[in-house]
Formats: structure tokens, sequence, C-alpha cells
């Protein structure tokens, strides 16, 4: 009896290692919720597709591999194009990225995002094989519309309330604005470059301690709302009273702040409106109280020679002259003074009118 041994330990070994990656594979490939797929360029056809093939698409594997054109029938017909030259790249052995559209089995339209990756012969450089993986995006392309949807609805808004819109990194003091802030100032938006510091230059002298002490003790967290009213020098050299909002959106690792957002809103004719109001209730209130003092004086002289000085004192006027008309001789004649008028004119000093005058002077 003669036999020949040969020492294939190597060759159990290796295919117990592939055997093992194999498993791994597919292990891997059919647990992800992305689809995995290979395309063999011999065959002109796919050689293995994940099982996520039938979650994303609808359709079943085995109809896949019985006839590729399924691949192609699903996808959007507005997308087919985009499709076609991607297959064409992926031919060449160039990788690729793509979004398309794909219709399920049952009619509902999907989001499919698709990487391609090439696969050569170490030999001759040919092209063997496309591997790939496509996953459905679809949530992701709704939630990024409805994005967008919502800050062009935001961009309207502020456009329409003449919103300014700044977003800052309070780290850097840099800033992101809108056309509306920019314009709200008088300068070109395509040139304007705003930062905190550039803000903080602009501001109204009485305003700039108010206003810095409140950002500071907002971005340290000693306040909780960051809302101030300042005025800003525009560019033709005028005072325009803003109102800043403002919140912090972002903080880094250590806790700090990186991302504020907020608004710029003029309202300097709401400002000018409410300080005419308080000049009004004020003056108002200084007459009333020179009413009250000149009501204790029972002698009418004694009372006409303070009315002035009273009046001058309220309302800060230079010079006061009090007259009265002596009807008998058409005339106006002094009888109180105060301020400029008391060194300018003596004591029942006259004035004559004109003849045809009516009414008071």
């Amino acid at each position: 009896l003669f036999g020949i041994a040969q020492d294939v330990t190597d060759q159990v070994e290796s295919a117990a290692r592939i055997q093992e990656s194999e498993m791994r594979f597919h292990q891997i490939a059919e647990t992800i919720p992305e689809m995995f797929w290979i395309f063999d360029h011999a065959k002109q056809s796919l050689v293995y597709t994940s099982p996520a093939y039938e979650e994303i698409w609808g359709y079943t594997v085995k109809n896949l591999y019985e006839g590729s054109r399924l691949y192609i029938e699903a996808i959007h017909p507005d997308d087919r194009g985009i499709v076609s030259a991607v297959l064409e790249r992926q031919a060449r052995g160039e990788a690729t990225e793509t979004q398309y559209r794909i219709i399920q089995f049952k009619g509902t339209v999907r989001w499919i995002h698709d990487r391609s990756f090439p696969v050569f012969d170490e030999e001759n450089g040919a092209i063997l094989r496309t591997i790939g993986i496509a996953a459905d995006i679809t949530e992701r392309r709704q939630v990024g519309e409805a994005l967008r949807d919502n800050e062009e609805r935001l961009r309207l808004s502020l456009n329409a309330a003449k919103q300014g819109l700044y977003d800052l990194n309070p780290q850097t003091g840099n800033m992101i604005i809108n056309r509306e802030y920019t314009e709200m100032l008088g300068y070109d938006p395509e040139t304007f470059v705003e930062t905190n510091q550039n803000l903080l230059e602009r501001l109204h002298p009485d305003d700039a301690e108010i206003t810095s002490q409140t950002y500071a003790n907002y971005i340290s967290g000693r306040i909780p709302e960051y809302r101030v009213e300042f005025r800003q020098r525009t560019r033709d050299g005028k005072w325009k009273w803003i109102l800043s909002l403002g919140k912090i959106v972002e903080y880094d690792a250590d806790g700090k702040p990186t991302r504020m957002l907020g608004t710029h809103t003029d309202i300097t004719e709401n400002k000018q409106a409410e300080l005419e109001l308080q000049k009004r209730a004020s003056h108002l209130a200084l007459i009333n109280s020179v009413g009250s003092q000149i009501a204790g004086f029972l002698d009418f002289q004694a009372a006409m020679d303070i009315f002035p000085r009273l009046i001058s004192e309220a309302f800060g006027y230079h010079h006061i002259g009090l007259f009265t008309l002596d009807k008998g001789s058409n005339a106006l004649v002094m009888c109180s003074k105060a301020g400029e008028y008391a060194g300018l004119f003596p004591q029942g000093h006259r004035i004559q009118l004109g003849d045809g005058v009516v009414g008071s002077v």
C-alpha cells in the first residue's frame, strides 16, 4: 500500500478565513438599513443585493435578479436621465454619489442617496465590479424642505416687518446679517461688514454703557433675557432708535455660547412719539405746579410778578414778558418780566398797536 501525504493546513485555514469573511460580510450587509449592492461588469448584471432592497424599493430581491431592468423602471421618470449618466460614469470606473427618487411597488415616492466605488483587476486595471450602498433619505429631505420653507417664511416676515436679523458668534464677535439689517442703517448690503465691535462703535454715547452691560450680563448668564433699546448712528450721521432682541442657541463643550440669534427693529417713530408724550406730560405737570403756586397769591400784581419767573424756570425760556391790553390807548403794557427782558425794557413798557388789530397778542 502506497500513499502520499500533503500538508494542506494553509489551504484549509485560508478557506476557513474566506468563509468567515463571507459570513461577516453577509451579517453586516443583511442587517444594515441601507441597501448594499454589487454590479458585475463582465456579466452586466447585479450579482448581489442586500435584503434592505425589499424594504426600501418595495420589490423582492428575486424579482430584481430575474430582471435587472426593474432597477431602472422603478426610478422616477424625471430622474432617469440623472441615473443613466451616473451608470455611464460607473462603467468608466468612476466613483459616484447622487440622489434620486424611486417609485415603490405601492406607488409611494422615496428619495435615495446612492454612493458607488469601483473595483479594478490588479493585473490589467480593467473594471471588474462596482460596489454601492443606497440609503432612504426621504425623511431627511422632508425635514430639510420644511426647514427651507420655514426660513423663507421667516425671511418674508422679517422683510415685511422691516426687521434686521443677526447671527452672532459671541466668541469671535463676527456677525451674519440680512439685507434689512444693513438697509436700516443706510449702508450697502453688498459691502457692509458687521461685527459686535462695529456695532458698539456706532452707539450713541449715552447708550453705550447700558447696552454693553446688558450684553455682558446676558452672555455670562446673569440675566435670562437679552432685550435692550439704543440709538445707532446711521451712514448719514443721524441717530436711529433700535430695539435689539437676542437668544443664545448654541454652546461649546465647555458651556461657552457660540451662537446667538436675534433681531433689530427700528423703533425711532415710536420712541419719538413716546418722548413727545413724556414731554407734554411734564409740561402739563409744570403748568399745574405753576398754577398752584400762583393761586396762592391773593394780590393780582404779585401773581403777575411771579408768573414769568416760574414759567422761565419750568420751561427753560431765556426771556419772558407778560403784557396786558390797555383798550383805551390800544396798547400792550408790560406788567411783568423775567430773564433777559428784565434788563431790556423798563417796567410799564408799552407797545402801541396799529388800527384794526383784533384778537390776542
